[in-house]
């Protein structure tokens, strides 16, 4: 189950920034199953995505995952090129009536992690079990009432994405950003209590598609609180300050040529999280180095060895991201171009207009301490139209009925006309 989580153990990882080890293979292995496929094409577009990002010397983190599956449900309404460049970029090889199901068993994968193991009525299986554990992908959909989105599309987002899709008057920007950040923090157990700003939202905005991410999860075997003690830590700047440290002894090492990694399970054994500490002066190196598959090596190559591990305890908070110019330098143009995209698949002809993903941010929070992880991500993709139903309100038609006129009155279900007749002076 470790591989089917990799998105989420890279969000952890580039924490701390890693690379993969001169000496091992950074390819990803052939894929076993289709999810498999998507997975790893996920993975390997958030190690992209999160080296376009300009970092400088400060704190960074993002979650693969959230943003993946956010893009997923537009992608799931795009055609042509706008649809081939965003698989591209997403690493995504199957056709969309493929993907979708595979993404949303992925969901249902991921959202049954939870320690203790509880049975079908909630009940706690084993009473020895301690700690805790919960993952928790949610998906929801704010969308403009009135405009003709198609069936086909809000099923997909359902039926495969497990999307709660709500209508959302964009009107009132404060109060539109209001319903879905209050939607946020709830999902992410307050870590997150803003995602969107009143300026993502203009007249043409028609959705917003979102997902939160919540991790919680008690190490395998705990740090001491005890053993915590203020410690030297060099930053990235070259600043030596004052951290607390924890102490933990391990069994988990590997020795890399430019490297230390090591491997810290939470208490379900499926999720861990990957430490690689570059040797001094490696670090960019190392972190412009780091890949989908020079992770996977680094797991897959960890050996038994005793370790002492001092680990600074830490928050993070990436604030929000704006991943639109990072996205577009990644190949993803067509999709944020109001004059090309082509997201067809999630309207009706009726409207003979263009819809584009005006903007996409993203914003990741991570707390460490003795006793686990407290983590959560959330990723917005903000679409408008553009064409007839764009712009400014147009200025109404005048029909002034002051002379003779005709009349009917008709079913419009099925065309029948019920009456018909003039009036030549309505006195």
């Amino acid at each position: 189950m470790t591989r089917t989580i990799g998105g989420l153990l890279a969000t952890i990882v580039v924490t701390f920034g890693a690379g993969c080890p001169g000496y091992l293979d950074d390819s990803l292995p052939d894929a076993e199953t289709d999810q498999q496929a998507v997975v790893f094409g996920f993975n390997e577009f958030g190690f992209e995505l999160f080296d376009e990002v300009d970092k400088g010397d400060d704190n960074m983190a993002l979650s693969p995952f959230s943003i993946a599956t956010a893009l997923s449900m537009a992608y799931a309404g795009a055609e042509g090129d706008t649809s081939e460049q965003m698989a591209d970029v997403l690493g995504l090889g199957l056709s969309q009536d493929q993907l979708h199901p595979l993404l949303g068993d992925l969901n249902v994968d991921l959202d049954a992690r939870h320690w203790p193991e509880l049975d079908q009525n909630g009940d706690q299986i084993d009473e020895d079990q301690e700690g805790e554990l919960i993952l928790d992908s949610s998906n929801s959909a704010w969308l403009k009432p009135g405009f003709p989105f198609t069936d086909a599309w809000i099923d997909v987002l359902e039926a495969d994405h497990g999307t709660e899709v709500n209508e959302l008057s964009f009107d009132d920007k404060q109060a539109a950003v209001d319903v879905i950040n209050a939607w946020v923090e709830g999902e992410t157990q307050g870590l997150i209590d803003e995602l969107m700003t009143p300026d993502l939202i203009d007249e043409n905005t028609i959705f917003a598609l979102i997902n939160a991410l919540y991790f919680y999860g008690s190490w395998e075997s705990e740090f001491r609180a005890g053993q915590t003690q203020d410690r030297d830590f060099t930053t990235l700047a070259g600043n030596v300050v004052d951290v607390p440290t924890m102490e933990h002894q391990h069994n988990r090492y590997l020795r890399g040529t430019r490297f230390k990694a090591t491997v810290l399970p939470y208490v379900d054994g499926n999720l861990s999280m990957v430490l690689i500490l570059p040797d001094r002066g490696q670090f960019k190196a190392v972190e412009k180095d780091l890949s989908a598959g020079g992770l996977y090596s680094v797991m897959a190559n960890m050996e038994r060895h005793e370790v002492d591990l001092r680990l600074p305890r830490f928050e993070l908070d990436s604030d929000i991201i704006d991943l639109e110019p990072h996205l577009q330098d990644m190949g993803m143009e067509l999709a944020f171009d109001d004059k090309q995209a082509d997201f067809s698949a999630l309207y009706e002809p009726t409207f003979d207009g263009r819809v584009y993903i005006s903007h996409a941010v993203h914003r990741a929070v991570i707390k460490v301490d003795e006793t686990g992880t407290e983590a959560a991500a959330a990723t917005a993709v903000v679409g408008a139209m553009v064409g007839s139903a764009g712009g400014p309100a147009p200025q109404p038609k005048k029909l002034y009925i002051d002379r003779p006129f005709l009349f009917a009155i008709v079913d419009e279900r099925t065309d029948t006309v019920l009456f018909i007749g003039r009036v030549a002076d309505p006195r």
